[in-house]
């Protein structure tokens, strides 16, 4: 096992529903060693996207999981490099790391203090970050093919 039992004892199901989704929509698998993408950045980028804690551990296990090659990033095994590169190039990646909405971003544009606000159609609170999550990537769809 990439990581130990007790530390993947504290992945939530919601953490690797959210981090496989990520992964799907981003990243594939390559043969060298991604120096920009470690397991803590990923980590942050889902949170981002998502608005929820996400823990490192689960990036480290879905990544292991969904088949990519890892590489400690440290002696005691906590960060990982990962063996991969984003499925529509550096340029699209970078854009969306740039213009991307943070979680707050998000909220506030979809209203979520006042999600019954027509303006903002038909969004409740009670969405999952699934759901939230396929609202932000719409927007980046957005972005990349100025929709």
């Amino acid at each position: 096992m990439i990581i130990s039992k007790e530390r993947e004892s504290f992945i939530t199901q919601e953490m690797r529903d959210l981090c496989g989704r990520w992964i799907d929509l981003w990243l594939e698998p390559s043969e060298k060693k991604w120096d920009y993408l470690h397991s803590y950045k990923l980590k942050h980028l889902v949170e981002r996207h998502s608005g929820v804690y996400i823990r490192n551990e689960a990036a480290i296990v879905v990544m292991y999981e969904k088949g990519f090659k890892l590489e400690a990033a440290d002696r005691k095994g906590t960060n990982f490099w990962f063996y991969c590169k984003p499925k529509f190039g550096m340029r699209n990646f970078n854009k969306l790391i740039r213009n991307s909405p943070s979680a707050d971003a998000f909220r506030y544009k979809h209203n979520l203090k006042n999600y019954n606000n027509p303006e903002f159609g038909d969004v409740h609170k009670s969405e999952s970050p699934i759901t939230k999550l396929t609202y932000i990537f719409a927007d980046v769809d957005c972005i990349f093919n100025k929709v």
